[in-house]
């Protein structure tokens, strides 16, 4: 079984307008910064060394995935799938985790 890690990144609406409109345009968010990731640590970015060593501004990265999460996310309530009428037992909201499930 694969293990994954998650980046969460946080992008100025203002500073990084551009870096935005670019993001909301890519149909695979998860992909797309793969490319840029590879691309960049391969020397095929514009600005990278031939050698490849880059650092890699994680945290510029984390921008990224928190504004597409905010912006997914917006809207939804999400509660502890608790409901006083079956003694607190929990229940997930099937439609709900379906949902979220088709925004990843």
């Amino acid at each position: 079984m694969a293990d994954y890690r998650t980046f969460q990144v946080k992008l100025n609406t203002e500073k990084d307008a551009n870096r935005i409109a670019w993001l909301e345009r890519q149909t695979n968010i998860t992909e797309a910064i793969r490319v840029l990731i590879d691309n960049a640590t391969i020397g095929n970015a514009p600005g990278v060394p031939a050698s490849g060593a880059v650092d890699l501004d994680l945290g510029a990265i984390r921008c990224v995935f928190e504004a597409v999460l905010d912006e997914r996310l917006a809207g939804l309530a999400l509660a502890d799938g608790r409901n006083e009428g079956d003694g607190g037992e929990y229940q997930e909201d099937i439609e709900l985790a379906s949902k979220l499930d088709a925004m990843f």
